[in-house]
């Protein structure tokens, strides 16, 4: 009976393994999740509570070519990425074939990558992360298991500023002095 108990303590040990694991998140951070056409900001590319050291591993990320634009610049960031680490090709809605290696391997909370992108027209859109099928997150010598938090922005269109009355008061006395300066000038 005590054996049994046992087995069915080890065995809920072991059913819980994986949920510790899978503490380790690429999550996608943004300065604000609104922003205006022609706007320009960055977005960050953040891991977090890795327990298992990273060696490597790969991203694809995706958006709404209609609302962002293609990136105007990607870059690795934080020491200890090394070559053939990529900050990723740019596509129509697409930084695809992120790859970076560590050395040494990375643990913890860490900064992967920072995208320039221009808001080019109003409209929402979801910042998508896949794992890269070419270059899988690894580490400890094996596959990592890793959440992946996805992002999303809105643009909007500002609309100009109206004219103020007294604004046109000031073009209007402004005309009006010109033509009453053409006159006098035509009398003499």
């Amino acid at each position: 009976m005590l054996a049994l108990r046992h087995v069915g303590i080890a065995a809920l040990v072991f059913a819980l393994c994986p949920l510790i694991v899978l503490g380790a998140t690429v999550s996608v951070d943004l300065p604000a999740t609104v922003v205006n056409v022609g706007q320009a900001f960055t977005l960050h590319i953040l891991a977090s509570e890795f327990i298992t050291p990273l060696d490597g591993g790969g991203l694809d990320i995706t958006w709404d070519a209609g609302v962002l634009g293609t990136p105007t610049g990607s870059q690795l960031v934080g020491p200890g990425w090394i070559v053939p680490s990529t900050a990723g090709t740019p596509g129509a809605g697409s930084l695809t074939n992120i790859f970076f290696f560590a050395l040494p391997a990375k643990a913890g909370a860490f900064p992967i990558l920072d995208i320039d992108f221009t808001a080019v027209a109003a409209g929402n859109t979801q910042i998508t992360l896949t794992e890269s099928l070419l270059n899988p997150f690894a580490g400890g010598g094996g596959a990592l298991p890793v959440s992946l938090v996805n992002g999303a922005v809105t643009v909007n269109q500002v609309e100009p500023p109206i004219p103020e009355p007294q604004t046109f008061m000031l073009i209007g006395g402004g005309f009006g002095l010109l033509v009453w300066w053409r006159r006098k000038l035509g009398a003499v």
